[in-house]
C-alpha cells in the first residue's frame, strides 16, 4: 500500500458528471466521466489546468501545457485539500488551540465544563493570541497542517 485510497463523485454545476479514484497501491488518480457525459472531458482537463495554474503549488513547474498528468495532479490535490479540511476540523473539534504572535502555538483538551475557564485563562495571559476555533476553519487550517508536512 502506498498511499490512502479514495473515491469521490465529480459534480458540474451541481450535476454528477463522473467519478474519481484512487486505489492507494502507489498507481495514477483515476476518473471517469459517465457516458452521457463524454463531453464533459475536455472541460474537466481545461478546470483542472485553470485551477492548477491559480492555485500555485509544486506542480506549477512542470506544467507546460494540457495533458493526461493535469487530471491527476488536480485530484491528488484536491483530495489531500480535502483531507487537510477534515483533519483541521477534527483538530478544533477537539483542542482548544491558539497561535500567538511569534507563531508559538499552545493548545487544550476541549470540554464544556472547562471551555470558558480556558478562554478566561487565554484571555488573562495571552492577550494577543488568535484562537484558532474562532476564525474559519480554511483560515485555520494552514497555521495547523501544510501539504508538505501533515
Amino acid at each position: 500500500m502506498d498511499g490512502d485510497a479514495w473515491r469521490c463523485s465529480i459534480y458540474k454545476d451541481g450535476k454528477k458528471i463522473g467519478e474519481a479514484m484512487n486505489e492507494g497501491s502507489g498507481g495514477p488518480n483515476l476518473y471517469y466521466m459517465g457516458a452521457e457525459h463524454r463531453h464533459a472531458d475536455e472541460a474537466f482537463t481545461a478546470d483542472a489546468m485553470k485551477w492548477l495554474k491559480a492555485n500555485d503549488g509544486w506542480w506549477s513547474d512542470s506544467l507546460m501545457g494540457e495533458y493526461v498528468e493535469s487530471e491527476d495532479w488536480f485530484l491528488g490535490a484536491i483530495m489531500d485539500l480535502a483531507d487537510l479540511l477534515k483533519r483541521t476540523k477534527r483538530a478544533l473539534k477537539t483542542k482548544l488551540i491558539i497561535r500567538l504572535p511569534d507563531e508559538t502555538m499552545y493548545h487544550w483538551k476541549r470540554s464544556a465544563q472547562h471551555d470558558e475557564k480556558t478562554r478566561a485563562h487565554i484571555a488573562e495571559k495571552y492577550p494577543e493570541a488568535i484562537i484558532l476555533n474562532d476564525i474559519a476553519v480554511e483560515e485555520a487550517q494552514p497555521f495547523l497542517f501544510t501539504s508538505e508536512g501533515a
